[in-house]
């Protein structure tokens, strides 16, 4: 399984931030954040999951490529520090996958951090609207440079939202249009 974090330019060229092979976070497992934590950036972005093998696949057929979507959460190197940038082993964790999306719909991203027990509750929250119309476009580009493989991930990082450096003893709960698809807890 390849993840691929892919953002748009602002020419419509894709850029793919950066990937890993079968390094993500099972559901379920805590995260476990290395210190100092300030040179860390946590994030959330849309993704779907390619379900069958496919290369040089049309813009018209990509749609059928498409088996499901969910959110991912990143954890990725501050800009400012010597963690090497596709640095990403463990620090990838989808969601539960639903349905492939509605690309005529605008899909809803939301947010919630909250510290665990017995810290007051005191919650940060964010949330976005964003599109997945051009996900097809996305999948029959990316397919005439690299072979899709059966749970493939493509991570929209351009559509996400940034959560600020991560803390210790938090709670993070992220939902897709109001489904909860991630519940972390960052150790």
């Amino acid at each position: 399984m390849k993840v691929l974090l892919v953002s748009r330019h602002a020419d419509g060229r894709l850029k793919i931030d950066g990937g890993v092979d079968s390094a993500v976070l099972r559901p379920g497992e805590p995260l476990f954040l290395e210190e100092p934590v300030d040179e860390w950036f946590s994030e959330i972005a849309p993704a779907v999951r390619i379900g069958r093998l496919g290369m040089n696949i049309s813009p018209e057929n990509a749609a059928a490529y498409v088996d499901a979507m969910s959110i991912v959460h990143l954890l990725t190197p501050a800009a400012d520090t010597d963690i090497p940038a596709f640095f990403c082993d463990r620090s990838i964790s989808p969601g539960q996958w639903l349905i492939p999306p509605d690309y005529d719909s605008d899909i809803a991203v939301t947010a919630h951090v909250l510290p665990l027990p017995p810290a007051p509750p005191q919650s940060r929250n964010f949330e976005t609207m964003t599109s997945l119309g051009d996900v097809p476009c996305i999948v029959s580009m990316l397919s005439k440079k690299l072979t899709f493989k059966t749970g493939d991930i493509i991570v929209l990082r351009d559509r996400g939202i940034s959560l600020g450096h991560p803390q210790i003893d938090t709670s993070l709960d992220a939902q897709l249009n109001g489904t909860t698809v991630i519940s972390i807890r960052m150790k």
